[in-house]
């Protein structure tokens, strides 16, 4: 079965609900970086835009 793509997933999901998307550090939006992050640095991000985000019940979409 063929994966949506995300634009138009995006926005049927923005239709009914909160939806944030996290780019992970030194990819998409975000600032390069000289060394690939570490795990607990990953960690470290997502909780920071959760908590900036003010998000009560995060949730995951499925990996591509």
């Amino acid at each position: 079965m063929a994966r949506p793509q995300l634009p138009p997933l995006c926005a049927v999901l923005s239709s009914f609900c909160r939806l944030v998307r996290f780019d992970r550090r030194g990819t998409g939006l975000s600032d390069p970086v000289a060394e690939p992050p570490t795990l607990d640095q990953r960690v470290a991000d997502l909780k920071a835009v959760i908590s900036a985000a003010r998000c009560r019940r995060p949730s995951r979409a499925p990996a591509r």
